[in-house]
């Protein structure tokens, strides 16, 4: 299997293992570049709106569990996540992920930034409860440093 993984160019030094790291580590503006949404009326348009700047406020461990609960993964490896709207009202109204998609179903019925982000941050932080502190870890020690990738490529 190792031998496989070198014979691939992404794999081939430590150097190239690097690259890929940093080609993949998240940013807000992969991730909004990535999100593929065609709202169809006002309020559909604002709740996008909403999200970009939702994106755009999370910091790196957050935007990492943003990511894992839009794709089932933390790091920005897809060109597309497709975004879709519901109307759903009240209790309700949640946001509801398909990672297989990755496909996210946005509900237009946010009357304001602040109802989004209250709503998208409560769902983070219990998806977050044991990957936040394992991700701050790993970002606290030099990512993609070379004693990281040189283990990996030896590994």
């Amino acid at each position: 299997m190792l031998e496989v993984l070198k014979g691939n160019a992404d794999f081939a030094n430590v150097e190239s293992l690097r690259q890929l790291f940093l080609d993949n580590k998240s940013t807000a503006k992969k991730v909004i570049k990535a999100v593929d949404a065609k709202p169809t009326s006002d309020a559909e348009k604002e709740s996008f709106g909403f999200l970009k700047q939702f994106i755009k406020s999370l910091d790196a461990v957050s935007l990492k569990v943003f990511l894992k609960f839009l794709t089932g993964l933390d790091v920005m490896v897809l060109q597309t996540i497709s975004v879709s709207f519901n109307s759903v009202e009240k209790i309700g109204r949640t946001p509801i992920t398909h990672t297989c998609g990755p496909t996210l179903e946005l509900p237009s019925t946010y009357p304001s930034y602040n109802a989004l982000a209250d709503e998208f941050t409560n769902i983070l932080r219990e998806k977050a409860s044991g990957l936040s502190i394992l991700l701050n870890a790993i970002d606290n020690r030099v990512p993609y440093s070379d004693e990281i990738c040189q283990a990996l490529y030896q590994f």
